[in-house]
């Protein structure tokens, strides 16, 4: 919704800014291949996520998600708009070097211990929260902390998911 949208963009410096939807799962498909080939192209992207637990989550990433490896900086950050906040990636983790992996057979990943991750299917994944983006509540391998952000570690499903990018 609107005030979502003015949330993101204040979190990632960039108010007022239009982004262009390059995928949602229920009009282009369950596919990483279909994400890839439509987003991969944008070098901001935000991910959006609406889980069968009830949560919208989702991550900001300031590079491309093209080729395969970790990369980012320390601007991609995960947020929940459920909860109304942002995680910065950062020193302090385990990691401050890992803020994004990407594969042409993984949907969107952040973190090296993957922090949250969405499979090929676009349909799950995982969420492993506090290796590389802070907990809100607990610490990293704590059920309190994977539970704030997705509602549990991988019984969740992805209702819905969209990519915006510019």
């Amino acid at each position: 919704n609107a005030t979502q949208k003015a949330q993101l963009n204040t979190w990632a410096n960039s108010t007022g800014q239009v982004w262009t939807l390059c995928y949602r799962k229920s009009t282009d498909g369950a596919s990483s291949g279909t994400f890839h080939s439509q987003c991969d192209s944008y070098s901001n992207t935000f991910s959006v996520a609406d889980l069968s637990t009830g949560k919208l989550i989702g991550g900001y990433t300031t590079t491309s998600w093209s080729g395969s490896g970790y990369t980012g900086n320390g601007n991609n950050f995960l947020f929940s708009l459920t909860e109304g906040y942002r995680i910065m990636h950062g020193p302090g983790q385990h990691s401050s070097s890992y803020p994004q992996y990407n594969h042409p057979n993984h949907g969107t990943t952040f973190g090296a211990g993957h922090d949250w991750y969405v499979n090929s299917s676009m349909n799950g994944g995982n969420c492993n929260l506090g290796h590389d983006y802070a907990c809100q509540v607990g610490s990293y391998g704590q059920t309190s902390c994977r539970n704030d952000f997705c509602g549990n570690y991988s019984s969740w499903s992805v209702n819905e998911f969209e990519v915006w990018g510019r």
